[in-house]
């Protein structure tokens, strides 16, 4: 007799959806592959990746049986195979994972046959060792949380909504934190409606929920959390309603796979959609091969891995296979002066700003009044002329097809020399202040003042937890600082509201590690001590040379 552990095992309907694909639109948006399948099947476990590599963590390998496991296996992209780690204390299935610092917390989740629990372990990939946590918050009874989603944001981990029965009910709106440094959690504000077997994910600082079962049946929402603000908001729904499905960022868009669309949950679906936090749209990209329910992704160097998941809850079939999904962002156009160089379906999207291209001649139509067939050479928008190669394009350049007789070059019409402006064909020197209204994006270096050449700038801010400091005493934090490495320059922005509490302040920051920053702050006073903690972002600002 098969075990009802989940809710969504009895609240899911069934419902058959036929998709149409559209291979060509989705060749260009990214391709499966398959990759060395998990040691061990199952679903129901998390995933999390520590420095490029990917750690598969318990799960169910018995859909009709207490089959919960412990095992920790470790997937290395690079070479594609597969590593057994030290064992979980505590096996179990559907509980919440992230990673803060390096180290992978495993949240609540299923023990064996029972109610969901309580219990917080840390994984430390570095020395392959387990370590005991503040136990999650009493939901009920004793219970904790199992289903849950989970996201990480300034060094806090976040566990939204799930359930805390072997059963139907009750599900959950609640929102809890847990700060790693004073290992604690506190509650913070609930979602706008319960939610169970949900997904999460985290862009640009904030928390978005997604999907999952509310007591109607399976949901297409799409909720984001604001930690700054403590305040939940409704964004754009899934194409269609899903649970039990996989989630994660990459870059600044959040992928949403698998899963199950029927109420009963008795198949899976292979869709997956990216959602756009920008222009809040969710887009269908090409679905995964294998369809799977509660498997597990992560994402290595843009790359995203889905492992393990349930086939189907009728016939208890589990999957150890492993996909791999990279997703291919749209190219933009490229001229060489006389013509667009890589036309192509995948860099052709019909009306953007204001542009229409069909075959090989560009015809565009914007909103400065730009007509152009052809490619030209320093176009004037807005002004109509053929013939541009006596101020540097090509003769057989032309703007409204036609016209040639209002004018012999662009000068005539409102141009200017050659010798005026800068061409995208050439290197440009420019003397005197130059002003630049708007961003400026520059290929290659940028040398300052006749300085070391500048390669790249990036910038992050955190908000680190620093208790308030004893005279001679310091605190430090660790930050993940995607392309940071040793040697860059790095600075803070400190605001004046860590400044106080009494005390002498000094904040400094080093990398620690490839993609780590650490920040240091100390009380350098010999006799005041600091009363009060400060708080308030701090800008770190690394630039590559």
């Amino acid at each position: 007799m098969k075990r009802n552990r989940f809710a969504s095992r009895t609240t899911l309907a069934f419902t058959v959806v036929l998709l149409v694909s559209h291979v060509q639109l989705f060749a260009q948006q990214g391709t499966w592959v398959a990759k060395a399948p998990m040691p061990t099947a199952r679903f129901g476990a998390a995933t999390a990746s520590v420095n490029g590599i990917i750690y598969a963590i318990g799960g169910d390998v018995n859909w009709f049986g207490c089959g919960f496991t412990n095992v920790n296996e470790a997937y290395n992209p690079a070479t594609d195979t597969w590593t057994t780690m030290a064992p979980m204390p505590t096996a179990r299935v559907a509980y919440a994972a992230a990673v803060l610092n390096g180290i992978i917390y495993v949240v609540g989740g299923s023990e064996g046959c029972f109610p969901p629990n309580r219990v917080v372990e840390a994984y430390d990939p570095a020395t392959n060792t387990w370590s005991t946590k503040a136990q999650f918050p009493d939901t009920g009874s004793g219970l904790g949380v199992t289903n849950s989603a989970v996201g990480v944001i300034n060094g806090i981990l976040y566990v939204a909504g799930g359930n805390t029965t072997v059963g139907a009910s009750p599900f959950l709106a609640t929102l809890y934190a847990y700060d790693p440094v004073a290992d604690s959690w506190s509650a913070k504000a609930s979602m706008p409606d319960v939610r169970m077997s949900e997904a999460g994910a985290v862009v640009n600082g904030a928390f978005y929920v997604i999907g999952g079962n509310d007591y109607v049946g399976i949901a297409t929402s799409t909720f984001a959390y604001d930690p700054t603000l403590n305040t939940w908001s409704t964004k754009a729904p899934l194409s269609d309603p899903r649970g039990g499905l996989a989630a994660l960022a990459v870059g600044n868009k959040i992928y949403a796979i698998g899963g199950t669309d029927a109420a009963s949950g008795a198949l899976a679906v292979a869709t997956m959609e990216s959602y756009d936090p920008a222009t809040n749209t969710w887009t269908t990209l090409p679905p995964v091969p294998i369809a799977l329910i509660f498997p597990a992704s992560a994402e290595v160097n843009g790359t995203i891995y889905v492992m393990g998941g349930l086939l189907s809850q009728n016939t208890g079939v589990i999957s150890g296979t492993v996909q791999a999904f990279t997703p291919v962002s749209t190219p933009p156009l490229v001229g060489d002066g006389s013509a667009i160089t890589n036309l192509t379906a995948a860099n052709i999207s019909s009306g953007t700003a204001g542009i229409n291209i069909t075959g090989n001649a560009a015809t565009a139509n914007s909103a400065s009044g730009l007509i152009c067939t052809g490619c030209v050479g320093n176009t004037q928008l807005s002004i109509n002329y053929a013939g541009s190669a006596s101020q540097g394009g090509p003769a057989t350049s032309a703007l409204l097809a036609g016209l040639a007789t209002q004018a012999t070059n662009s000068l005539s019409l409102g141009g200017v020399l050659a010798t005026n402006f800068a061409r995208l064909d050439i290197g440009n020197a420019f003397t005197g202040n130059q002003s630049v209204a708007g961003n400026l994006a520059v290929a290659g270096f940028t040398a300052l003042g006749g300085g070391t050449p500048i390669l790249k700038h990036l910038s992050l801010t955190v908000s680190p937890t620093f208790p308030a400091l004893k005279a001679q005493a310091c605190s430090s934090a660790n930050f993940t600082f995607t392309g940071a490495s040793d040697g860059d320059t790095i600075a803070l922005g400190v605001p004046n509201s860590r400044m106080t509490g009494g005390g002498t302040l000094n904040y400094f920051a080093w990398i620690a590690a490839a993609d780590t920053i650490t920040i240091r702050a100390c009380n350098i006073d010999s006799n005041a001590k600091q009363t009060t903690a400060g708080s308030g972002a701090i800008r770190v600002d690394v630039w590559k040379h």
